[in-house]
């Protein structure tokens, strides 16, 4: 059983993500949603571990009774799936968050200008279609490395194929990508995706978003 303690102590861990202290909408309303999403994700993933181990020991202490045969299969397969659903939720729900961050700054920003958004035309990624545009059009100084980007399309592709099922092969620089984030807290799994991974994952996008605030805070010091 899970105490009161446990459960208090993940409402009360240190925020993944908090703003500089000052007011823009856009940021402030990621903050809170990315902050109950990582909750929302330490607390489900303490109770996925708990329910699965329970599971498992059931499993073993009646593998052989032939009567509860269509019972334990099901077990056996919400222990395989039951961390697959939780961490695609959470990845889909991360991506979900930074887009809609990305798409109000964008407006915020038109606005401040009085321009129109004019995103490329290339078949890019969705955020890299705002970021370019917020980088050369509005001239934000956002510094994003060729590591992060790495990692970047590395949640977007593991996110497509959770959510839409894709069967053809990661390319071999991604899968590399997904094997480091796997490992960052020991965990590893080739090729698997791993909570490591969405932890990592987690991280990085608030450290792009953290990013795109202070380029924010500088280009509206010089518009207002």
């Amino acid at each position: 059983m899970i105490s009161k303690e446990h459960f208090l102590d993940i409402l009360n861990i240190e925020p993944i993500y908090e703003t500089e202290g000052v007011f823009y909408e856009p940021f402030w309303e990621f903050m809170s949603r990315f902050q109950s999403l990582h909750r929302n994700w330490e607390i489900n993933k303490m109770f996925n571990q708990f329910h699965l181990n329970n599971l498992n020991i059931e499993l073993e202490n009646k593998v052989n009774e032939l009567e509860h045969y269509n019972f334990y299969d099901n077990v056996r397969v919400d222990i395989e799936y039951f961390p697959d659903h939780l961490r695609a939720s959470t990845l889909s729900l991360a991506i979900s968050c930074f887009e809609n961050l990305l798409v109000e700054l964008s407006n915020e920003v038109a606005s401040d200008l009085n321009s129109k958004i004019i995103l490329d035309t290339r078949p890019l990624p969705i955020i890299n279609k705002y970021i370019l545009w917020l980088k050369r059009n509005c001239e934000l100084e956002i510094t994003i490395s060729k590591v992060t980007n790495k990692k970047l399309d590395a949640i977007r592709e593991v996110r497509n194929r959770f959510i839409h099922n894709i069967s053809r092969d990661i390319p071999e620089n991604i899968r590399k990508t997904i094997n480091d984030m796997n490992n960052v807290d020991g965990e590893y799994s080739r090729n698997k995706v791993t909570d490591g991974f969405v932890d990592e994952s987690l991280k990085e996008i608030t450290r792009v978003v953290k990013n795109l605030e202070m380029a924010y805070i500088k280009f509206y010091e010089k518009v207002k």
